[in-house]
């Protein structure tokens, strides 16, 4: 789970109503302002972002400055190696509903943890799930997620590989949410016993610098609007809310017009749960995200899916974000 520091919490702040810019076609005016980084986030080669760890409590992160109100994420990854380092991509709202797509341990080269959390409530340990994947550290796996108001699909490389649906116990999450990614190091020594644990280990900071590489990050909000609004209104409480649009009003059709990639400045280039893990702990001690702060396999949960290939639906507008600049591209899918 990657801790964060938000702006204004409405759930611990009873003045506080969160604005959030939605993912619309009203933002194609921003160009390279889609994304902030903060940290050591480099374009090193034309395909990919390197985001490095190169001492004691760096945590690089690419986040939107855009929100999504249910959507499909999805991004191609190489984790970092070296024990207790933890690579992630996630969804987080301001009153830290939370969908992590994947926690890639640089120590464990054979599987990723997916979560998710409601309004920050880390009280019990039994949402995540440890899944196979190919090659985490040597090659690139596309991880991807859809969240709808009935349920969240978890997908690597085209497969899917677990299904939740919003009747379980615990519900999902139902806030506009960033997209993020972080490099941190977990197994740090300064962290809880049961956090290192999780993270596989003591951080071993001889191996730096530890670096994760991105590309072809793409995001698509399946609500319309310019804002998503809620929070405390005049001292009454007001649920999450689409100015100039709805919530939830591309579902089902897939009648997508918004989307955004993040990519470098030039081109692109079975399930199995894992047993022996009682906890996913909460970090504690950094700003920025570690909670996540969360494809040729079976579905995870026997019944719940098949192997499908993801999709974006019929057609969509993609908004292609690069670094510096923006590239517009109409993409008949």
């Amino acid at each position: 789970m990657a801790s964060t520091a938000t702006a204004c919490n409405p759930m611990t702040d009873p003045i506080c109503l969160v604005t959030n810019p939605a993912l619309s076609t009203d933002l194609s005016g921003y160009s390279s302002k889609h994304y902030r980084t903060s940290g050591n986030v480099e374009v090193l080669s034309p395909f990919h972002l390197d985001m490095s760890l190169r001492q004691r409590f760096d945590n690089p992160m690419i986040e939107s400055k855009f929100s999504i109100l249910y959507g499909r994420v999805e991004c191609e990854i190489q984790a970092a190696g070296g024990t207790g380092i933890i690579s992630s991509f996630y969804l987080q709202s301001d009153d830290l509903d939370e969908i992590d797509i994947a926690e890639i341990f640089g120590g464990n080269p054979y599987e990723f943890q997916s979560n998710f959390f409601i309004k920050g409530n880390t009280s019990t340990w039994d949402r995540g799930g440890y899944h196979a994947v190919p090659n985490p550290l040597q090659t690139f796996n596309r991880y991807a997620v859809e969240w709808t108001p009935s349920r969240i699909s978890w997908f690597v490389n085209g497969y899917t590989y677990r299904v939740l649906d919003a009747t379980n116990p615990y519900g999902i999450p139902s806030s506009p949410m960033q997209v993020k990614l972080s490099l941190w190091a977990g197994g740090d020594p300064s962290n809880p016993s049961g956090t290192i644990l999780w993270a596989g280990g003591v951080s071993d900071y001889v191996g730096m610098p530890y670096t994760m590489r991105v590309r072809n990050l793409q995001v698509t909000d399946y609500s319309t609007g310019t804002f998503y609004t809620y929070g405390f209104r005049e001292n009454k409480w007001e649920s999450p809310s689409s100015v100039a649009g709805e919530i939830g009003g591309r579902v089902g059709g897939y009648n997508i017009e918004a989307s955004a990639y993040l990519q470098p400045e030039m081109g692109y280039e079975s399930d199995s749960v894992y047993q022996g893990h009682e906890s996913d702990p909460v970090i504690q001690g950094h700003e920025s995200d570690p909670v996540i702060q969360g494809h040729e396999a079976d579905p995870v949960e026997s019944g719940l899916g098949e192997r499908l290939v993801d999709g974006l639906g019929p057609f969509s507008w993609m908004f292609t974000v690069f670094v510096f600049e923006v590239v517009f591209v109409l993409v008949w899918m």
